[in-house]
């Protein structure tokens, strides 16, 4: 798998920068390419308090390569330099070496790190990895040393980095799939926000105006599209087992009647009615978050990291983040955690493990999430007043929200390939016509069913 480009949903959303106007579209290539410092034992103003749980301290001197392989941009790095800082003025034996890795670069730079032999000690990344890292044995299990993390961290993230019962990471932010609406422009046109998927299709066809490049919702092809497709289908056909994408047998169910029915439906309005923009296939989520933007397009789902977009481009009045359009069998968002891992080969785990335990702990964890535009993972974070916008109380009350929730299969280790080839050709070419409904949804289910069987033989 390793030949695939496999990148996190923020290669998108985080390179994401708006001119002047507001309307500049986002870059797929973040701003820093690399950026490497040693971080010295210089005391911050105030130190952040003491982290939720830890191994106990070591305090022979430790060097520990620490890369951070998801976030991607320079006010990231900058905070978690911040942090790390406040660590080694504590914990003056141990010496953190950081590393900022664009995303672009950061499954590559992973692995060609790994195989050599010089991978790091400690690294943040996508929870995508999270299985395939696991099974090539570049990730420490944290079973041993992770023994009190339910009492501060969200427990369903913890459980999501497990892989065969083994805690493989440790969550540092959450990510909801929510539904934005560009008030403004339902309250020009006097109509109400779609809050079925129903009424998409209504409300689609009295607010497009093709004429006037003048949409109601973006459908897409490409990265990203199958959270917005599993929203969809399975607020019809429902979810399997425990909220999965699977039946008791580990077959995948995403290709069911109700289902198809429903995923033909999605098409069709793009197909059949036009209510979403010609570009739709091929649009990546920077598109659709300039086409939002600009009001081209007045309804789209994606992720409340689209906040660190709106927030600059628009005025609090214009938008809003709410639950995604319900459908016969309720809703269905995706839902899902980033991940810290330790090194199997790394020389000091347990140091390497104090460290991410005091990056999880309120303060520092709500810090890099604020910076990043992401939901922390430490419970006790919410006590930030930070939290308290309408967008970020609206993603924690569905993240609390379980039987919304659909827990995409992270654990199976070919869950990348699905990511950045399988949902990506399927949906795309299903939208341009070049399958139908039932041959897109066969091939997604057969590779997942196909991928659940070797993850659990």
């Amino acid at each position: 798998m390793s030949g695939h480009r496999k990148l996190s949903r923020r290669e998108f959303l985080k390179a994401a920068a708006l001119g002047a106007t507001g309307l500049v579209a986002a870059s797929c290539s973040p701003a820093v390419t690399q950026v490497v410092s040693t971080v010295t034992a210089t005391p911050p103003p105030a130190a952040p308090t003491q982290a939720p749980t830890s191994a106990p301290p070591t305090k022979a001197p430790v060097t520990l390569e620490f890369w951070d392989a998801v976030n991607g941009t320079n006010d990231a790095f900058t905070e978690e330099q911040k942090i790390l800082t406040a660590y080694s003025a504590a914990n003056p034996a141990t010496t953190l070496n950081f590393t900022g890795v664009s995303l672009e670069n950061s499954h590559d730079k992973l692995v060609t790190a790994f195989a050599a032999g010089s991978g790091p000690d400690i690294w943040g990344c996508t929870g995508v990895y999270n299985a395939e890292f696991a099974a090539a044995g570049y990730s420490a299990a944290l079973d041993t040393l992770a023994v009190d993390l339910d009492k501060d961290l969200i427990p369903s993230t913890v459980d999501a980095l497990k892989v065969n019962g083994k805690q493989m990471g440790l969550p540092f932010d959450n990510s909801i799939f929510g539904q934005w609406n560009r008030k403004d422009l339902f309250a020009a046109a006097g109509q109400q926000a779609p809050q079925t998927i129903d009424q998409i299709l209504e409300v689609g066809l009295k607010m497009t105006d093709a004429k006037n490049n003048k949409y109601m919702f973006s459908t897409r092809g490409q990265r990203q599209s199958h959270f917005m497709v599993f929203g969809w289908i399975c607020a019809y056909g429902g979810k399997g087992v425990n909220n999965t994408l699977f039946d008791d047998t580990g077959t995948c169910i995403i290709n069911g009647d109700a289902y198809i029915k429903a995923y033909q439906a999605w098409g069709d309005l793009y197909q059949k009615y036009k209510i979403s923009p010609p570009s739709a296939p091929t649009d990546k989520v920077p598109d659709s978050e300039q086409l939002f933007v600009s009001g081209t397009v007045a309804m789209h789902w994606d992720w409340a990291e689209g906040f660190a977009t709106y927030s600059q481009g628009l005025q609090p009045d214009q938008y809003e983040f709410v639950p995604l359009a319900s459908g016969p069998m309720g809703r269905a968002q995706a839902y899902g955690p980033d991940a810290y891992m330790v090194g199997a080969a790394s020389k000091n785990q347990a140091e390497g493990f104090n460290v991410l335990a005091y990056m999880l702990n309120p303060q520092n964890n709500s810090a890099v999430c604020q910076v990043i535009s992401t939901m922390p993972v430490n419970e006790k974070s919410y006590d930030d007043p930070a939290w308290q916008t309408p967008t970020y109380k609206a993603a924690k009350s569905m993240m609390d929200q379980s039987d919304w929730l659909v827990w995409v299969p992270i654990e199976l280790t070919d869950w990348p390939q699905f990511v950045t080839q399988v949902a990506i050709d399927n949906n795309t070419n299903f939208l341009l016509g070049k399958q139908t409904a039932k041959q897109s949804l066969d091939a997604q289910a057969a590779f997942l069913t196909a991928a659940y069987k070797k993850a659990h033989s």
